[in-house]
């Protein structure tokens, strides 16, 4: 048995491609998503430098009162 393969005269042999404005609205659509995505990242990193001064001085802050707790306020003025 053999078995004979014709293309069909309807069929048409053209290539596909992407059309120069389908290229230009994705790369668009890249370029928009980048930049969103780099605001975000930039955002996180300010808000991590924040709280880490917040922190820092929160610290400073309760070493200062520890301090004025523990000083001896009765015998102050006696040598």
């Amino acid at each position: 048995m053999n078995a004979v393969l014709t293309s069909s005269p309807r069929r048409i042999n053209r290539q596909s491609a992407f059309t120069m404005v389908e290229v230009l609205v994705g790369t668009a659509i890249l370029g928009l998503l980048m930049v969103g995505v780099f605001g975000v990242m930039t955002m996180g990193l300010s808000i991590t430098q924040m709280s880490r001064e917040n922190l820092r001085a929160t610290e400073i802050m309760i070493d200062k009162m520890e301090g004025v707790r523990t000083f001896d306020w009765a015998h102050q003025g006696q040598k």
